[in-house]
């Protein structure tokens, strides 16, 4: 999930999940919070930020997916922020002090209804606040909560440049495809998208922001997001981890944050905001 606020970085990048837990305890006692988290190449790289405001967290992982732990985080007032899946378990972190409300989650097996799902939920006023795809099971989980007011669409990339920058100086126009819902009962007019098609493409306009990304068949599906924190992004897709090394440290220096991270089509891609 997109943390709302961020004021420092650490990764925690290992092949080993025991040694995994064991560094991302250490960084909970000195503050950090894991903000986003994927498995690719073999190795766990977890991205963990201070200054979040959150207050505590835990994992929990199973073969099957976790339903059952779900419903005790939320007992004990706690909601999933991020999903993972390695070789062989799904792993969920759950978070407290997110303000988030009534947080619910669907799954289904076909990506097709992911989309009308993802539709209905965001036109009954739902945010989408993480989403996982497990290949083996081919199963699509939505997470959504209520208290973010976000403005939600997916689009997709059929062929996402190596960089890309959303608002601030180095802002370019792209193009992609905004999804519209099979059912029109779903489909919103009038919204910030609108205005936006209609020729908010450059940095002067608000800009949606990109707040998790999916694979389907080959191509990169972004959910983007109106009112999140953020006014500035930039997109790095590279095909291994020591070429993106580079660019974490470099935007970490200009201020910006990892925000998403995801391995997709053997690939790397980061989003950083600020």
């Amino acid at each position: 999930m997109v943390p709302l606020r961020i004021s420092e970085q650490a990764l925690v990048i290992e092949e080993n999940w025991d040694r995994c837990e064991r560094e991302i305890e250490r960084l909970w006692n000195d503050g950090f919070m894991i903000t986003d988290f994927d498995y690719g190449d073999g190795v766990y790289h977890v991205v963990m930020s201070a200054g979040t405001g959150w207050r505590e967290q835990y994992i929990e992982s199973g073969r099957e997916f976790p339903e059952r732990h779900i419903e005790d985080g939320w007992n004990e007032g706690y909601i999933v922020t991020n999903i993972a899946i390695d070789d062989e378990e799904w792993i969920l972190v759950f978070t407290a002090g997110t303000n988030l409300r009534a947080q619910s989650w669907q799954s289904t097996h076909n990506f097709h209804d992911f989309e009308d799902m993802f539709h209905e939920l965001t036109y009954n006023g739902q945010a989408v606040t993480k989403i996982a795809y497990d290949d083996e099971d081919e199963l699509y989980i939505a997470m959504t909560a209520e208290g973010l007011n976000w403005e939600q669409k997916m689009s997709n990339w059929e062929d996402m440049p190596e960089d890309v920058y959303v608002g601030g100086q180095r802002h370019r126009p792209y193009n992609r495809n905004y999804r519209t819902a099979r059912n029109s009962s779903y489909q919103r007019s009038g919204g910030r998208f609108d205005s936006y098609s209609q020729g908010g493409f450059n940095s002067s306009h608000d800009q949606p922001m990109v707040t998790d990304i999916i694979d389907h068949d080959g191509d990169y599906f972004f959910i983007e997001s109106f009112g999140t924190p953020y006014r500035e992004q930039r997109m790095h897709l590279r095909h291994n981890w020591d070429e993106i090394d580079a660019i974490v440290q470099q935007c970490w220096n200009e201020g910006l944050f990892i925000t998403t991270a995801a391995h997709i089509n053997n690939e790397w891609v980061l989003v950083f905001s600020r």
